[in-house]
């Protein structure tokens, strides 16, 4: 294999497959290439046959060498990190994957990359689970994506904001999360500065919580900066 990058960032990733057929196959098994953070969440991926989907691996012969380029790049969300690349093998038939005899996972880990943080992204790669359009200043927030939007005290969540670009792209925003629970208590969960994609583009910065143990359950309301988003149920 072979890992490079196409952009100066290292999140166009160029992911480079070199396969030996040692046996005639029976079925035709779709190749998947993904990009893991180490939490082991994919935040890029590419599933296709050999060939660009031209070359089944029923039609290979014995011996053959195939040389396969997957672009496995990562999406908008993916913060700047090290990200293992991974390989599977599963038919699409049955979405059964090929397992491997020398370990449990039916995954090859290929190697470590780097990525720098995105210097902005076209508005269709910005896929918010929720949209919005409200005023942040200087800036304006186009939605989020929260997962989950129901969890108990001390579990693990996670926020994606996405911001429309402003100026040249060097305007830096500080952004700071609060959680006010069902007793009118505020938690700070996160202060960054953000820096915003140019005008024209968008930026989506992530963000990895952990639910305050002193939380009281019941609504809380999520806000950024001022501003409330929305709201997560704490539970018992």
């Amino acid at each position: 294999y072979r890992i490079e990058a196409t952009d100066a960032a290292k999140r166009n990733l160029e992911v480079t497959l070199f396969i030996h057929a040692r046996q005639p196959m029976s079925e035709d098994y779709t190749f998947s290439v993904k990009a893991r953070d180490a939490k082991d969440r994919v935040w890029g991926q590419e599933d296709k046959q050999a060939g660009s989907n031209s070359y089944p691996t029923t039609q290979w012969s014995v011996g053959d060498v195939i040389i396969e380029k997957f672009y496995p790049g990562l999406n908008a969300c993916a913060p700047a990190g090290d990200y293992r690349v991974t390989v599977e093998v599963y038919n699409p038939k049955t979405m059964q994957p090929l397992a491997r005899t020398d370990r449990a996972e039916p995954w090859a880990e290929l190697g470590m990359t780097r990525a720098d943080a995105s210097p902005g992204n076209l508005y269709e790669h910005l896929e918010a689970e929720r949209k919005l359009d409200i005023e942040i200043a200087p800036a304006r927030l186009l939605g989020y994506t929260l997962t989950p939007t129901e969890l108990r005290a001390g579990e693990s969540f996670s926020l994606a904001l996405f911001w429309h670009g402003v100026g040249d792209g060097t305007q830096t925003r500080r952004v700071t999360l609060r959680l006010r629970d069902a007793s009118q208590r505020d938690f700070v969960l996160a202060e960054k500065d953000v820096t915003l994609a140019r005008a024209g583009r968008g930026t989506c910065v992530f963000f990895d919580f952990e639910m305050p143990s002193a939380v009281t359950a019941g609504p809380s309301a999520l806000l950024v900066n001022a501003t409330q988003i929305t709201t997560i149920k704490v539970i018992r």
